[in-house]
């Protein structure tokens, strides 16, 4: 490759290399084929194709070629394509064009191994080769077996050739339709398709005694579709490659899945080119197999290895190959398959390719179901409990901590829907996301990309119904006090967001003034919340007859210059009269239809041994009520203990 370098040299500054002498010219030929400068630029590999880019079997064996060749060299590898589409444009004017585009090309970016794939490909490299690739190495897939008249494939050049068993093929169709008593044999009106419908032919004349053979060939697609719409349910429908119909039009593999739609008989193919294209299958190549195969010959050639002793026919064993689609469309059984059968195209089901997540997110489902049933009956239980207690004399401080946690039982009770609705929007999203991902992992070339970005939803989705169970749990734990450093702001935060779904059901608007560095309070999390919650309720509830334009709830913090925490919490309904203003902290006392005049005292309770204070009044201007909690900062009952 050296030298043809130096000669390119030469005669483009001929008259610079005159002048100088032998053995600068000599030393200047050995930088240029140096292979320290040659490993600096990339490998590269052409893939010359003969048909064009439509072409499913082409696409099939060029990407089989890409993968394989990233997945096994190390190397900087570059592919390049070219579709020779010699099929609607072959003449010898084409090929004098492509010739001199290929120069061009080269002159640029010489290819180190190129790759023609299918016959016409194989053919035009076999035939010109000396003018647009002189010493270019070549391997060659994906062209049908020709004998040595047929083509004189040069000792340098070796490749993978595709077979096809007409004789396995009715075999492979023998077992899955045993009664049938009709053969059809479908080919093609061009010279191709005569020759190689001959080989079939051959191979299936053992045979054809056993059937009633009918042959549509050299027909119109349109006449073709309507032969095979009248076929007998019981035939066996053998396709040929077809190159040509009989109205003269080139034809793809699309023609093929139009033949096997109308046909009211399966239909089974020999050639690669037609797997996937709605037959049932057959004892035939891959042109997968065959890309990948011509990867690993080309990165051999790369690495200098000598593969002058191979076979310039080189032959992959046939296999049986069938349509898992079609098994299921006539109903075929499995079990009458040859051993060794290739089963493709099964539609994998979400517990197939995901079983431990879709089981993760069952479990999940299942565990928030069951907690949401154990909390209606534990609701139950402590209102029945609550109703036995209401009665007793005497506030025991056992009792007084029974009834906070009753109350705040109670409220979750009256939240029951708001709840469900928060953890049915996570549930809904996961589902959602679960059948999406199911879809998608159902088609042919699933993108991962998009698998791990429904999987992300999937675990956020999950996460947002974890906080809130996470919430209601804390909310709902028995225990002791617990004293701790508050930031009431962000306690206020999140009892607003327990109850938002109330409050949007309700259609009350919020509007928060929240001191920003406001200090922190000591006491127990989950009382003041309570509070909080209590509070935020009665205003909700003292808001069902304002107009809903009105419904306003203002909740607002600041600190005091006494040292005090300031929680405002006012709401936009009648407000109270003096009477109510007096007895509103009296146990059993309430407004409310259904209330139980519970909420306040216990409320005023838990602030006084938090060292504060609760007070409500009217709040003038457009009306309602102000209740706000006076709470010691931590600073202060440090220093006084």
């Amino acid at each position: 490759m050296g030298a043809v370098y130096c000669r390119s040299v030469r005669g483009a500054r001929g008259s610079l290399l005159s002048a100088l002498s032998p053995f600068l010219l000599a030393l200047a030929c050995i930088v240029l084929a140096s292979p320290v400068l040659a490993a600096e630029s990339p490998r590269r590999v052409l893939l010359l194709e003969g048909l064009s880019a439509a072409d499913a079997g082409v696409r099939q064996a060029t990407d089989a070629i890409r993968r394989r060749l990233k997945e096994r060299s190390s190397e900087d590898i570059e592919v390049y394509s070219d579709f020779l589409e010699f099929g609607p444009f072959q003449g010898p004017a084409n090929e004098d064009q492509l010739i001199q585009f290929l120069g061009i090309k080269f002159s640029r970016a010489r290819p180190d191994v190129i790759i023609p794939v299918s016959r016409s490909a194989i053919d035009f490299v076999v035939r010109r080769r000396g003018d647009f690739a002189p010493g270019i190495p070549i391997v060659y897939c994906c062209a049908a077996p020709l004998t040595g008249d047929e083509w004189d494939i040069p000792p340098d050049i070796h490749g993978f050739v595709l077979q096809s068993d007409w004789g396995a093929t009715l075999a492979l169709a023998q077992r899955l339709q045993p009664g049938a008593k009709t053969l059809v044999i479908i080919s093609g009106a061009s010279r191709i398709d005569g020759r190689l419908d001959q080989k079939a032919i051959r191979a299936l004349r053992p045979f054809l005694s056993k059937y009633d053979t009918r042959y549509l060939d050299g027909l119109a697609y349109d006449e073709l579709l309507k032969e095979v719409s009248r076929l007998p349910k019981d035939s066996i429908v053998l396709v040929r490659r077809l190159f040509d119909d009989g109205s003269g039009r080139t034809r793809g593999p699309e023609i093929v899945e139009g033949v096997s739609n109308a046909s009211t008989a399966p239909v089974y193919s020999a050639s690669a080119a037609y797997f996937g294209s709605d037959i049932v299958g057959g004892s035939t190549d891959s042109y997968a197999r065959q890309g990948a195969a011509v990867a690993d010959l080309a990165l051999d050639v790369l690495s200098g290895k000598d593969i002058s002793t191979l076979p310039r026919q080189i032959k992959l064993p046939l296999q049986y190959r069938v349509d898992a689609r079609q098994l299921e469309r006539w109903g075929f059984h499995a079990s009458r398959l040859p051993g060794g059968t290739s089963v493709e195209f099964r539609q994998p089901t979400l517990w197939d390719q995901y079983r431990n997540l879709v089981f993760n997110v069952l479990l999940a489902f299942a565990a928030l179901v069951g907690f949401i049933a154990l909390l209606l009956i534990e609701i139950r239980k402590r209102q029945r409990a609550e109703k036995a207690r209401r009665t007793a004399e005497a506030e025991t401080e056992l009792r007084r901590k029974e009834v906070t946690h009753l109350m705040r039982v109670g409220i979750v009770s009256e939240l029951s829907g708001g709840i469900a609705h928060e953890l049915g929007q996570p549930l809904t999203a996961i589902l959602a996301n679960a059948q999406a991902l199911q879809r998608l992992v159902a088609t042919d070339s699933p993108d991962k990309k998009e698998i791990v970005e429904i999987l992300e939803d999937i675990v956020e989705e999950d996460s947002r119904a974890g906080e809130v169970i996470d919430r209601l749990r804390r909310l709902l734990k028995k225990g002791e006090h617990q004293s701790g450093l508050v930031n009431v702001n962000n306690q206020l935060a999140s009892t607003l967001r327990l109850v938002h779904s109330e409050l949007v059901s309700r259609r009350i608007k919020v509007e928060t003034s929240l001191e920003t560095q406001l200090p922190s309070v000591s006491g127990d999390r989950v009382q003041l919340q309570q509070v909080f919650l209590n509070l935020i309720m009665n205003a909700m509830d003292a808001m069902a007859s304002t107009q809903i334009s009105d419904r306003t709830l203002s909740v607002g913090t600041r600190s005091t210059q006494d040292g005090n925490v300031e929680v405002s919490i006012t709401d936009r309904g009648p407000g109270m009269s003096p009477d109510q203003l007096e007895r509103v902290f009296e146990p059993f006392f309430t407004t409310k239809e259904h209330g139980l005049g519970l909420g306040l005292s216990i409320c005023s309770t838990i602030v006084r041994s938090h060292h504060g204070q609760l007070t409500v009044s009217n709040a003038g201007g457009r009306g309602g009520v102000t209740a706000v909690v006076s709470l010691p900062v931590a600073i202060r009952l440090a220093a006084a203990s």
